[in-house]
């Protein structure tokens, strides 16, 4: 049986990541590129009007920025690309599968979003093994998508049209802010004399997370807030508050968050969680 064509619309990093995984389980994939004609760690990238595009596929993903998921199926759909036994999805978090119109032109559509940051395409990587891929439809062929992405090693589950806006925003709570603080952290690193102050930040926040990988849960978390160190915690609010009162709040708002959460797993007692309270107020 020949293995099943698969079409990847747009070779930015989620495009080319999961592209690349697909190619190493067996199916035939060809990237559909704005560029010339060219190769992506030895797959086809071409335009979609390209005389050689593979035609009527098993599988289209569109790996294009939101606003352009709608007519970039348009697109393949009018180049006869994507067809009425194609299976069309598009790797967006925030937007459900009904951005796909129409429809009914196609076999199925979906939405299947890896919860994985990509790296640059420099050089092209395919997605690891184990990834968590959400998956939403509103066909009844969610077992045959999720097969598809199983294929890869990653592991599935379903996701409402209706959570995706929430859901999205814990990825970007993960994914995005705490860059925010890293940088912020940095800034204040390079004015006290550290050497390397984005990579020592970086260094800093990968070892929180290799901890959390070793022991998950908040047993793992260390500083002043686990000791219940209020003394500590009032001298970085004033120090804050000195260099950027808006930083302060920041430290402020997320130390009660993460205050609460220690008391409520039993690292806090009642009583220093009330002290930490009232120092963060």
């Amino acid at each position: 049986m020949a293995p099943e064509r698969l079409v990847v619309a747009g070779t930015g990093r989620a495009g080319t990541g999961v592209g690349l995984a697909l190619k190493s389980a067996g199916l035939n994939v060809t990237f559909i590129t704005t560029g010339g004609p060219g190769l992506i760690a030895g797959i086809r990238a071409i335009p979609a009007d390209d005389p050689s595009a593979p035609m009527d596929v098993d599988w289209v993903l569109l790996a294009v920025p939101d606003r352009l998921i709608p007519e970039s199926a348009a697109l393949l759909a009018d180049a006869g690309i994507a067809a009425r036994r194609t299976m069309i999805g598009h790797l967006s978090g925030a937007l459900p599968s009904s951005v796909i119109v129409p429809e009914n032109a196609f076999a199925c559509t979906f939405s299947a979003h890896p919860v994985f940051s990509f790296p640059l395409n420099d050089p092209p990587m395919p997605m690891p093994e184990g990834v968590v891929v959400m998956i939403e439809t509103e066909s009844d062929r969610g077992g045959r998508i999720a097969r598809l992405f199983q294929r890869i090693g990653a592991r599935t589950a379903t996701l409402r049209a209706e959570d995706k806006p929430l859901y999205h925003a814990a990825a970007v709570m993960c994914a995005n802010l705490p860059m925010s603080l890293v940088y912020e952290a940095a800034a204040i690193f390079d004015e006290c004399g550290v050497p390397d102050p984005e990579t020592t930040a970086v260094r800093l926040l990968q070892s929180v997370i290799n901890n959390q990988m070793r022991n998950p849960g908040a047993v793992s978390i260390t500083g002043p807030f686990v000791r219940a160190d209020s003394t500590t915690i009032d001298g970085n609010l004033k120090a804050l508050a000195q260099r950027d009162p808006q930083g302060a709040d920041m430290y402020r708002v997320l130390g009660e968050r993460l205050a609460n959460l220690l008391f409520q797993n039993e690292i806090l007692s009642e009583e220093s969680w009330k002290t930490l309270d009232k120092t963060l107020k």
